[in-house]
């Protein structure tokens, strides 16, 4: 894991997500497929507790 409760990779897709990009853009930039890009967001909000990635509060 990295950090408070994510993984490296669940890391740097909310990154990207929460800076504004899309799925296809991340899935392009990390060669992942759009899918494994809103799975991996939907588990990392899970992970957090959030409802939202974009609201940190």
């Amino acid at each position: 894991m990295c950090g408070p409760g994510l993984y490296t990779l669940e890391r740097q897709i909310v990154t990207r997500h929460v800076a504004g990009a899309g799925e296809r853009e991340i899935a392009e930039a990390l060669f992942l497929t759009p899918r494994t890009v809103r799975l991996t967001l939907a588990a990392a909000r899970e992970r957090l507790g959030a409802t939202s990635l974009a609201d940190p509060g």
